[in-house]
């Protein structure tokens, strides 16, 4: 994804990786499905353990996601309601830029 995004719809760590479309792809899952859980971007991407491990790392750098898995198997999404909305307003935004 090479669009440009507002830099107030993102955590600052989160505009660092804006540009890599698999962040952005299980950035987008996690948001729209209201769970962070590895195996349901590993499953939606066709990714491997250690890619998607990586990608949820950085999302624990950003802010988005926490680092401890909660007893129901998921990362607790560390946005507010409005704050993913936002959020995943600009990752849509940026996809149908991408697509005209």
């Amino acid at each position: 994804m090479t669009s440009s995004i507002n830099e107030n719809e993102l955590p600052d760590e989160s505009i660092a990786h804006s540009q890599d479309p698999l962040y952005m792809g299980a950035l987008s899952i996690v948001l729209e499905h209201e769970l962070a859980s590895v195996s349901l971007v590993q499953r939606h991407l066709r990714l491997g353990y250690g890619q998607t491990l990586g990608i949820f790392k950085a999302m624990e750098v950003s802010g988005v996601i926490g680092c401890e898995i909660e007893p129901d198997g998921f990362r607790k999404i560390l946005l507010d309601d409005e704050s993913r909305l936002k959020m995943l307003e600009s990752i849509r935004r940026m996809d149908r830029n991408d697509d005209q």
